[in-house]
Order: structure tokens, then sequence, then C-alpha cells
């Protein structure tokens, strides 16, 4: 992004492809909602067919939007848009290198917000990305909500209210665990999930850090 020389910086992640207008649509919404950025759908595509579980629930699928919804920062991600180059210069515009597991990207358009810049959705531009076995499997998706758990630490919102919450929700989650796997695979896993970035965000408070590293995604 730093060697970038035009007047709009385009993202988009290193799994994923455009379709051919891609770059259109996004171009096409900044000029007519006059903000200073745009994101757009990401669909999953998958190498194999996944288990019935992960299709029932759907987690790998992100929210999305009406075209020209207003974004707030935690509707953000990186992994498809357009951006104005005026956002990123500045020393202070940068990405915040501390995440380096994840939760960059919201801390990024969280703090573009509070300085007045607006980002909308665009529903017209989606991007593919790819989905591989290893991306459903269980212990990989409980990993990578533990990481989320700990990202969440770096934000400017993060508090005793956020602590409250995942002390509270810890117990709640966990006694859900036998029911919830009686009534589906599915809403087992949302569960086990949802545990595991409560259980990541506490652990890392108290200095306990179980995964050193990103999971490896290939």
């Amino acid at each position: 992004m730093k060697n970038a020389k035009g007047d709009f910086v385009a993202l988009i992640d290193d799994d994923e492809f455009p379709n051919r207008t891609w770059l259109l649509e996004l171009y096409k919404a900044i000029q007519r909602y006059k903000s200073e950025g745009v994101l757009a759908p990401v669909m999953p595509v998958y190498e194999k067919e996944p288990p019935r579980w992960i299709v029932k629930g759907k987690f790998h699928e992100k929210p999305y939007h009406e075209t020209g919804y207003m974004l707030k920062w935690q509707d953000t991600r990186t992994s498809n848009v357009l951006i104005k180059r005026k956002v990123i210069d500045g020393s202070e515009n940068k990405f915040d290198s501390r995440f380096g597991r994840g939760g960059e990207d919201k801390d990024f358009f969280k703090r573009m917000m509070d300085k007045g810049f607006f980002f909308v959705w665009c529903n017209e531009a989606p991007v593919y990305e790819i989905i591989t076995p290893k991306r459903s499997k269980k212990v990989f998706m409980l990993k990578r909500a533990l990481l989320r758990g700990k990202s969440h630490l770096l934000y400017p919102e993060f508090g005793i209210k956020s602590v409250v919450k995942s002390l509270i929700a810890i117990p709640i989650y966990t006694a859900a665990i036998p029911t919830l796997y009686l009534l589906g695979q599915h809403l087992l896993m949302d569960c086990l999930i949802r545990l595991s970035e409560h259980i990541g965000k506490i652990l890392y408070l108290v200095k306990i850090d179980i995964i050193k590293q990103r999971y490896v995604m290939d």
C-alpha cells in the first residue's frame, strides 16, 4: 500500500478472485455515494464438497448489506475493498502491526471513522473465496476463534464490560453444549466457536498465550 501511486487502493485477499466487473462496480459505488471507501461481498467457493453441517451453519458466509448502507466499524474488513488514497496518507493512518494475528482491519476502519471518514457497501462487486478442506475442520475453526478472542484486547473500546461479558458467556455456552450436541452439529460448533472467542480473550488477558502464531490457512 505504501508503494501505491494512484488515487485509489483496492484490496483483495490472496485466496480470492473477482469477476470481470468487480473493480468497475466498486469505483462506481465510491463515486455515487461520495464515500472514502466501499466494501463488498465475499462468497465462499469450496474446493471439495464440505460436510453438511458446514453449509447448514453458514460458517464460511460473511454478512452482507444493501448497496449504499453506511458501514459501522464492526462491519468492516479488507478482503474486498476500494478506498481513496488520501485515507492511508499520513503516518497515523496505518494498520497497527501489534495485531499481527487478525483484527487490524477493523481497528484501522474504526480509527478512520473516528476521523470523520465514512464507508459504504456495494452488493454488485462480489469476490469469491476459495475454501480448502482444512478450513472446514473443527480444530482449525476453533483455533481461529481463539485468535479472534485475543485480538479484542487491542481494540480501543476493550474494558471491564468486555471482560465481564466474557466471564458471563463462558459458563452459559459451556452449559449449553450437551443440549446443542443433541440438536445438531452446526449448532454445537457455533456454540464452541463463540465459547472459544471468549476463552481466547480471557486467557490472553491473564498472559496465557496458547496459540503462538496465526494458524496456517492452506
